[in-house]
């Protein structure tokens, strides 16, 4: 039997939990002995070249993740997991792009509420615009009906992760 291999996109507005949902799943596949990798894009794609063009930018990103997954993946990982917040269907499909197995999205939801208690605890100026930003595109829709499906993440979060793993039938026990 061929052993199940493939990827997925954790995406949501900013501070929803992405990043923390990823690292419990990287630490559900640890305890597993399943190889893996967790991959943040915000920081793969963190420069500024003084370019005003979002999409160049996000193609810098996307190359870099495209070594990086390709690195993983010559090194024996079986599951890549990353997290960003997507806006537009080709920042999707730029990503599955190169990503060479099954990509599963899921879009994470919370309460402005929970969020701004996230966001707030954070004294950087830039958590601060990305709750802005996150009441913003909560009210605008943003990034909705880009994924395969949703998921709660104002609960605990190895409940959210034994729920998208149950979902996308990545049980930690299944080969």
């Amino acid at each position: 039997m061929t052993e199940t291999r493939g990827s997925l996109l954790l995406t949501g507005v900013y501070g929803v939990g992405k990043s923390t949902v990823a690292e419990e799943m990287a630490a559900v596949f640890e305890e597993a002995g399943i190889t893996y990798a967790a991959i943040d894009l915000d920081w793969v794609g963190w420069f500024d070249a003084g370019w005003d063009d979002e999409r160049a930018s996000f193609g810098v990103m996307v190359r870099n993740l495209e070594a990086m997954v390709n690195n993983y993946l010559d090194a024996g990982v079986r599951y890549v997991v990353m997290a960003l917040s997507i806006k537009h269907d080709w920042e999707r499909e730029a990503i599955r792009s190169v990503v060479p197995q099954p990509m599963h999205v899921v879009r994470l939801e919370s309460s402005i509420e929970v969020i701004r208690k996230r966001l707030s605890d954070n004294p950087t100026a830039g958590r601060q615009g990305d709750l802005e930003m996150a009441g913003r595109w909560l009210e605008s829709a943003a990034g909705v009906g880009l994924e395969d499906f949703t998921v709660a993440g104002d609960r605990p979060v190895r409940d959210v992760v034994n729920e998208i793993l149950h979902a996308i039938s990545w049980e930690p026990s299944a080969t």
